[in-house]
């Protein structure tokens, strides 16, 4: 499969998987989405330009909550290089953030993960038309549990339609 990931905003030492300014589109829409599996981690692509250092996860929670997630990045090759662990979702319609072991993330293509333990909690997230998700390199796994793998096993899932947003925050004086 070939494709061209999409470059990642920075805004004051924080990179995330997606534009925040758009709001709607003729292919998508922005908003608080429900998770549509327990256990599915959803992988979306993220070009890294230069060797940065990640030292928080976050994510914006949607308007209902409840759920334990997990937040992580990977390689290009499926490897885990840094994740939450199991968190609480917290509070609904707020970002979350968390603390995450400072990793240095190399430039190229990364992932940036999420998984929730139920499909009645919601986050933040782009709704597209299936399989426009696949075409930009969004990827999911089903995983039983709510732990993010060592090593991703990704699933081209044609029927998926959403990206959520993942934010990873830098050390502006590191790597």
């Amino acid at each position: 499969m070939s494709y061209s990931a999409p470059v990642p905003v920075f805004y004051s030492h924080v990179i995330y998987s997606g534009d925040l300014t758009v709001t709607t589109s003729r292919y998508y829409s922005v908003g608080s989405l429900t998770w549509a599996l327990a256990d599915r981690a959803i992988y979306v692509p993220v070009r890294i330009s230069a060797p940065i250092v990640v030292k928080k996860l976050g994510i914006m929670n949607g308007a209902d909550v409840g759920a334990t997630l997990d937040l992580g990045i990977y390689d290009a090759a499926g490897t885990k290089l840094v994740s939450t662990g199991a968190q609480s979702q917290g509070s609904g319609s707020t970002m979350v953030i968390f603390d995450v072991t400072d990793t240095v993330i190399q430039m190229g293509l990364c992932y940036f993960a999420v998984v929730l333990s139920n499909n009645t909690s919601s986050v933040m997230g782009y709704n597209r038309t299936a399989p426009i998700p696949l075409s930009n390199g969004v990827l999911t796994e089903a995983l039983g549990s709510t732990a993010l793998p060592a090593t991703a096993t990704w699933a081209a899932n044609q029927t998926n339609t959403f990206s959520p947003f993942v934010f990873a925050f830098l050390d502006p004086t590191a790597a």
